[in-house]
């Protein structure tokens, strides 16, 4: 249950780019602490209690658990069989039988720091970080140099904004093996959220110095050169679609970047390249709209609107892109049409509001 980095990324808010309407997950970390917004005293998030999240208890009828459930039959006693099956059933989403697992793992070996960090894993997932943290501090009591251990107290407390706390953690991993990735990776998490940029960037390349393929060191830098339309930022995106050519994150921000680039051909290009992958891919299909529309191509961002509003009947920005089109173009009455239309959907949309009250004020 240690991090890997698929569960790095899964760990990680996700947040939308304003000027471009595109799915949540297509842009990686501009701060990584949304998931626990809003935390009370202690730390706890308001809006995300302890044990709402739900568990999977299905994957027990997988066969590979079937088998281990059978040997732990035999040999009641082995805490490592549950471990085994521990993470099998986190893997397949049953996080309330891995802890059940884990809690046994502890009560037949109370000095194993492996399952200790498995469990504080589990409380992670559940969003309950009291615990979690709790649960590491039991571990780090038995081994207080243990690397997985100092990182996790490190990440926790990044989540907890508790950013004095989580440096020296993540510090500590350092003194203890200098060619650590992920503790750079994440004082570059760290330091962005605290808007240290320069710091940041270091980071995240002293990640790469250490691990040349780590795919989320590559998208932040991305990120963050993106916000001045850097080539360097281009770089970074290529590089991490040589490491994933399927990333949806990369695609997306490679496409966004040349749009702002005001490349707009190679944009539409890359936008199609996901759409060839992903036919029903509705945000795809609004962001060709999209730079069309800054083209000035209306007719053709029109059509791509009407396929990703096809695509996805609820896609309340796409309906009200029409209805802007029929505003620039004078046809006020269809672009009520679909202003209103846009608002049975999504009855706060500001930007079809606005559309209203502008056509108004010309009526």
């Amino acid at each position: 249950l240690n991090f890997t980095k698929h569960q790095r990324e899964s760990h990680l808010a996700k947040i939308m780019n304003p000027k471009l309407k595109i799915p949540l997950y297509t842009l990686l970390l501009l701060s990584c602490l949304s998931v626990f917004v809003a935390c009370n005293g202690n730390g706890q998030s308001e809006d995300n209690k302890p044990g709402e999240i739900e568990s999977n208890p299905n994957a027990d009828n997988h066969p590979s658990i079937q088998e281990i459930t059978q040997k732990i039959e035999q040999e009641p006693n082995n805490p490592k069989l549950y471990y085994i099956r521990s993470n099998m059933r986190f893997q397949l989403g049953n996080l309330s039988g891995a802890k059940e697992d884990l809690k046994q793992c502890l009560q037949l070996d109370s000095t194993e720091t492996e399952f200790y960090l498995g469990l504080a894993d589990v409380y992670f997932e559940e969003q309950n970080l009291i615990r979690a943290l709790n649960t590491l501090e039991k571990a780090e009591e038995i081994d207080p140099r243990n690397e997985s251990i100092q990182l996790k107290m490190g990440i926790y407390k990044i989540y907890m904004k508790n950013y004095k706390e989580a440096i020296a953690h993540l510090d500590e991993v350092l003194k203890t093996n200098v060619y650590n990735a992920d503790a750079y990776f994440y004082k570059g998490i760290l330091f962005k959220e605290i808007e240290k940029r320069e710091r940041a960037i270091s980071s995240f390349q002293t990640a790469l110095e250490q691990d040349p393929q780590y795919f989320e060191a590559h998208m932040q830098l991305a990120l963050l050169f993106a916000e001045s339309n850097s080539e360097l930022a281009l770089q970074y995106y290529n590089n991490a679609l040589k490491i994933n050519p399927e990333s949806a994150e990369a695609l997306y921000g490679k496409g966004l970047l040349l749009q702002n680039m005001e490349d707009y051909d190679a944009a539409i290009e890359l936008y199609r390249s996901i759409v060839k992958k992903a036919p029903q891919n509705a945000n795809a299909y609004y962001n060709i709209g999209y730079v069309y529309f800054q083209m000035d191509s209306l007719e053709k961002a029109d059509r791509h609107f009407k396929i990703a509003g096809t695509v996805n009947p609820a896609y309340a920005d796409a309906i009200y892109m029409r209805g802007l089109i029929q505003e620039a173009i004078g046809n006020f009455d269809k672009a009520r049409e679909f202003y209103k239309q846009s608002l049975s959907l999504q009855s706060e949309h500001e930007p079809s509001i606005k559309g209203l009250q502008r056509i108004d004020k010309k009526s």
